[in-house]
């Protein structure tokens, strides 16, 4: 039996391993109850009946029917008892379904938060190791680590000066339909690779505008003007349970915005980078994966905007990047927060150009498909990704192979073996920051990947990292 005294560190997964999703006998939970506020809000939008009145019973039925067990098999349900997509030819990578997805995953924060009820034993057994001498050993299992390059770049050194081991969550690496079409583009599928596309096409509504300073007792709040839930109301009582200057950290000290607390930090400079490096660095991976790079981009050129209605959002939300390597290979990059089209059936998820022909991947990494001829002729589908297999629920999610592959590293205490490893990590994430200081500056930037410096531009070179706030600075390692 494994000892306290051999594991290194714990890693925990807030959903269902710290916070319950609360599922009942008849198998409703919180997601029933995230897809069902997701089925109301689109019912409202397309002016659909049959999903204005849906119920949780519903919401459980459609999981239970799908052809296979995923969110996107059960949106799919949805819209086909609501009318809305034929009862045949599950496509998940269909708009509608994107729509429902994207949707989905920004309710079930909150609703997990507000709702969720603690795992039996779940404090009990955090607080024990904090006390056993873990407390800088636990962690929370996030998505790309992001925010500032030498972050990333402090993190390599002390996983390389202390030999750790560390995985990168860019989930994708250990999905088995992405590894195929990796694979399949590396034995020269669609011959030689010259130019990959990421996407992220996620249409959000405008955040609005509000003072500074703590809400009214009573006082109600969205995360956006279309939002048909609330968020906590974030007055003097409840701000004087949150360690606010904690939560800030390093960020400069400025006075409590409810638009700058909880997820809308995304969209403000002082913490985020926008979707380009919020959901960007997923699909930053795949591209620079299946393009073969293990370098830095020598070229980056990023121009946006912001388009929606009045809001304190910073952050581009449309944002269009061109990357060049130096054997010419480009990495394109397109933001958009509003509306548009899809490209070769995608909206989040990647398309590669080769001399053979293309191939796009999406962004659940379950589905992947070439498409084959000489320039000009018509498309022939290639080979692709087979029929999806039903998925377990739980801790064996689509997400268990990362956790898997990490796990058999530390028992092999082999780096080797990580699916993504944290320089992988910092070449991929390095490239949302890049664009977006490209974006910031106003221009395009030459890059020195030996020396992580731009040629001869130092307003672009303060924007590779930041000021500090006294009590968080990062120590170099030496």
């Amino acid at each position: 039996m494994l000892e306290l005294s051999q594991i290194e560190a714990f890693i925990f997964d807030v959903d269902d391993t710290l916070l319950s999703n609360g599922t009942n006998a008849e198998g409703i939970g919180l997601h029933e109850h995230t897809r069902l506020k997701v089925m109301h809000v689109l019912g409202k939008q397309y002016g659909n009946q049959i999903l204005l009145d849906s119920t949780l019973a519903d919401s459980a039925e459609d999981f239970r029917r799908s052809p296979v067990h995923s969110i996107h098999a059960a949106a799919w349900q949805a819209y086909v008892r609501a009318g809305m997509l034929p009862d045949s030819g599950f496509d998940p990578t269909h708009h509608l379904i994107a729509e429902f997805v994207n949707l989905k995953e920004e309710l079930h924060e909150d609703i997990l938060r507000t709702q969720g009820r603690e795992v039996p034993g779940a404090i009990n057994f955090v607080s024990s190791l904090y006390t056993r001498g873990f407390a800088g050993r636990l962690a929370v299992a996030s998505t790309a680590n992001r925010r500032d390059i030498d972050v990333f770049f402090e993190m390599t050194n002390a996983a390389r000066s202390y030999n750790k081991i560390m995985q990168v969550g860019t989930m994708n690496r250990s999905r088995p339909a992405i590894k195929e079409a990796i694979k399949f583009m590396q034995d020269g599928g669609i011959g030689k690779v010259y130019m990959a596309r990421g996407l992220c096409f996620k249409p959000r509504p405008s955040i609005g505008k509000y003072p500074d300073g703590p809400m009214q007792p009573g006082e109600q709040y969205k995360l956006n003007v279309e939002a048909t839930t609330f968020e906590p109301t974030y007055d003097a009582q409840y701000l004087s349970k949150v360690d606010y200057d904690m939560w800030l950290g390093p960020a400069p000290k400025r006075p409590f915005n409810r638009n700058r607390f909880h997820y809308n930090w995304h969209w403000h400079w002082d913490y985020g980078n926008g979707d380009t490096g919020n959901q960007g660095p997923h699909q930053f991976d795949i591209a620079r994966w299946g393009l073969g790079k293990q370098e830095h981009p020598v070229k980056v050129m990023s121009i946006g905007g912001y388009f929606g209605g009045e809001s304190s959002q910073e952050t581009p939300d449309m944002q269009t990047v061109m990357f060049q390597y130096a054997d010419g290979s480009i990495l394109e990059f397109g933001t958009r927060g509003e509306s548009t089209n899809d490209e070769g059936g995608v909206r989040i998820g990647n398309i590669f150009y080769g001399t053979k022909g293309w191939l796009w991947t999406e962004e659940s990494g379950k589905i992947w498909q070439s498409y084959l001829g000489p320039a000009g002729a018509k498309n022939e589908k290639g080979p692709g990704s087979k029929a999806q297999t039903a998925e377990a629920v739980g801790l064996t999610t689509i997400e268990f192979p990362h956790y898997q592959n990490f796990i058999d590293a530390i028992r092999a205490n082999d780096p080797k073996l990580l699916a993504c490893d944290i320089m992988e990590g910092h070449l991929s994430s390095t490239l949302p920051h890049l664009a977006n200081i490209s974006y910031r500056v106003g221009h395009g930037l030459t890059f020195n990947g030996k020396t992580e410096t731009f040629d001869n531009d130092k307003a672009a070179d303060k924007l590779l990292t930041r000021e500090y706030r006294k009590g968080f600075e990062i120590p170099a390692l030496s």
